[in-house]
C-alpha cells in the first residue's frame, strides 16, 4: 500500500516536471525569433498544450494505452476516467508526453504557420499520430492488457526518444516542407532573419532540462533504485551535449553557433531518452556526445537544402532520437554481451521501428497537411508574415511593431521599397544607419 501511494505520488511530481518542458520551449523557441512574432509564439505554446491536453483525454489516451486490438490501437478508454490514483496519475504524465511531441512542430515552422493551421496539426497529433505509433511501440496501459506490435518484436524505447521526440521531429519536417521557408530565409538578402533574444533561449533549455529529470526519471511509472541512476544518466548526456557544442563554438570561425549550445544539450537528452534505463553513465555520456555532434552538420545539411527549421528541431529531436533509439542495443549489455546474431537481431527490430515511424509520422503528417490546404490557409500571406504574426494572427500592436510601421512608412514615402521590405530585421535595419543615408 506504501509502494502503491509512494509510485502514485512519484508520478504526479515527475508530470509536474514535465509540465515546466512546455514553457521550456515557449522560451526556447520566443527567443529564437524576432520580435514582431513573439506574441503568436507565446499563443501557439500555450494553447497547443491546452488543445492537445483536451485531445488526448478525450480520444488519444485511449487509442494509445487501451486494451489492445491485435497489437494495432487501443480500443477502450476514450474520454478515460481514472480507475483509482494510479490511473489518474498515469494519464497527468502521458498528457505531458503527448503535449512535447506535439509542441516540437511549433518552432520548426514559427514565423509564418497560420494559426489555425498550427492548432489543427495539434489536435491531428494527439488523436492519431501520436497515440497510435505511441501504441505500437508501447501499449497498453500497466492496468490494461495487451503490448503493441512493435513491442512484441522486442523493440525498445525506454522514455520517447522515437515515440515522441522521432514523431515530433518527422512531423515538423513534413510542415516545414509543405509551408515552406520564411521570407528572405535564403533569398540572399543582406539583412538576414535575426532572432531577439539568446537570454530567453537559454532559460527555455534550462527548463526543458529540468523537466527532462521527470521525463526519463517518471517513465518507470513507479519510484524504486532503478530511478536515481536514470536521473544521473540523463543528467550526464544533456551536460555532455551542452559542453560539446559549447567547445566547437568557442573554436576558431566558431562551427557551432550560440543557439547551437541549447540544441546540442537537448540532442544529448533526447539521445539517451529511449536507453537511460539500461546505459551505464559510461554510455550516457557517449550518447550525449553523438546526439549533439549531428546538430551542427544536420543544421548545415538542412539550410543547403533551403529547408528553414526556425529552432532546429530536426537537428535537436528527430537525428539524436534516431540515433538514441539505433543505440539501444549496443548499451543495453546487462549481464553479458549480446552476440553477434543477436545484436544484429535487435538492430534491426530498432530500425523497423524507426522506419515505421518515419513513414507513419513524416508521410501521415505531410498528406494530412496537403488535404488540409484544400479547406484552410495554412500560411500566411507575405505582406502579412513581413508586418508581424504578432498583428496579423492576434491583432496585437507592440511598440516595436508600431516603430516598424513609421519605419516602413517613411521608407515608402521616399520611395525606398528596400527600406520597407526589411524594416522588419530591426534592430539591425535600424542601426545600419550608414545604409539608410544612401
Amino acid at each position: 500500500m506504501v509502494q502503491a501511494t509512494l509510485d502514485t505520488f512519484w508520478l504526479v511530481v515527475a508530470g509536474t516536471l514535465v509540465l515546466f518542458m512546455q514553457p521550456g520551449f515557449l522560451g526556447l523557441e520566443g527567443g529564437s525569433v524576432r520580435a514582431k512574432n513573439n506574441v503568436n509564439v507565446a499563443a501557439k505554446n500555450f494553447t497547443d498544450f491546452c488543445f492537445s491536453a483536451l485531445c488526448f483525454w478525450a480520444v488519444g489516451f485511449g487509442l494509445m494505452f487501451g486494451a489492445s486490438h491485435n497489437g494495432w490501437f487501443g480500443s477502450t478508454g476514450v474520454f478515460f476516467r481514472p480507475l483509482d490514483g494510479f490511473s489518474a496519475a498515469f494519464l497527468f504524465f502521458q498528457v505531458m508526453f503527448c503535449s512535447t511531441s506535439a509542441t516540437i512542430v511549433s518552432g520548426a515552422v514559427a514565423e509564418r504557420i497560420t494559426f489555425v493551421a498550427y492548432l489543427a496539426l495539434v489536435i491531428l497529433m494527439a488523436v492519431c499520430f501520436y497515440p497510435v505509433y505511441g501504441h505500437w511501440a508501447w501499449g497498453a496501459a500497466p492496468f490494461e492488457s495487451g503490448s503493441g506490435w512493435l513491442r512484441q518484436l522486442g523493440f525498445h524505447d525506454f522514455a520517447g526518444s522515437t515515440v515522441v521526440h522521432s514523431v515530433g521531429g518527422w512531423a515538423a519536417l513534413a510542415t516545414i516542407l509543405v509551408i515552406g521557408p520564411r521570407v528572405g530565409r535564403f533569398d540572399g538578402s543582406r539583412f538576414p532573419v535575426q532572432a531577439q533574444g539568446v537570454p530567453f533561449t537559454m532559460f527555455g533549455v534550462f527548463l526543458i532540462f529540468i523537466g527532462w529529470i521527470g521525463f526519463n526519471g517518471g517513465s518507470t511509472l513507479r519510484f524504486d533504485d532503478s530511478v536515481p541512476q536514470i536521473i544521473l544518466n540523463t543528467m550526464l548526456a544533456g551536460c555532455t551535449g551542452g559542453m560539446m557544442l559549447t567547445l566547437l563554438h568557442m573554436l576558431p570561425g566558431r562551427p557551432a553557433s550560440i543557439f547551437d549550445i541549447g540544441n546540442g544539450c537537448i540532442a544529448g537528452l533526447v539521445a539517451i531518452t529511449a536507453s537511460a534505463d539500461v546505459a551505464t553513465p559510461v554510455a550516457a555520456v557517449a550518447l550525449g556526445f553523438l546526439g549533439a555532434a549531428m546538430v551542427v552538420p544536420v543544421r548545415i545539411m538542412l539550410d543547403r537544402a533551403e529547408i528553414d527549421d526556425a529552432v532546429g528541431a530536426v537537428p535537436a529531436h528527430l537525428a539524436p532520437g534516431i540515433l538514441g533509439t539505433l543505440a539501444v542495443p549496443f548499451v543495453d549489455i546487462a549481464d553479458a554481451p549480446p552476440t553477434f546474431d543477436a545484436l544484429i537481431h535487435a538492430v534491426g527490430i530498432q530500425f523497423l521501428g524507426v522506419a515505421v515511424c518515419a513513414v507513419w509520422s513524416f508521410g501521415g503528417v505531410f498528406v494530412a497537411l496537403r488535404l488540409l490546404g484544400l479547406f484552410i490557409p495554412l500560411r500566411v500571406e507575405v505582406q502579412m508574415e513581413r508586418r508581424g504574426l504578432n498583428v496579423a494572427e492576434h491583432g496585437v500592436v507592440t511598440d516595436m511593431a508600431h516603430l516598424i510601421g513609421r519605419f516602413g512608412a517613411l521608407g515608402q514615402r521616399h520611395g525606398l521599397r528596400d527600406l520597407f521590405d526589411q524594416a522588419t530585421t530591426l534592430p539591425r535595419s535600424i542601426c545600419s544607419i550608414r545604409w539608410c543615408r544612401r
